[in-house]
């Protein structure tokens, strides 16, 4: 587990390697759907307060302090 800030706010998170799909379950619980594989890559999708977001291997799965999730990739950390 790696702590975050993001959106002014601080976060615990756990990277999504494509293999660690008990530790992302342990975390969200039943926050997440089954995971979905293509062309080789294992996708996660997740309940977000702001509906279902799409979590690819090297992305954050993340909870704030209130326990709402986030997806947070290199593309808008």
């Amino acid at each position: 587990m790696k702590n975050l800030f993001h959106n002014g706010k601080y976060m615990q998170a756990v990277e999504w390697t494509g293999v660690n799909v008990e530790e992302i379950t342990s975390f969200v619980g039943d926050k997440l759907m089954k995971p979905h594989q293509c062309m080789g890559f294992t996708y996660l999708f997740i309940y977000t307060q702001d509906g279902i977001a799409q979590c690819n291997e090297g992305d954050f799965v993340a909870k704030d302090n209130e326990g709402n999730f986030y997806v947070i990739s290199e593309n808008n950390e």
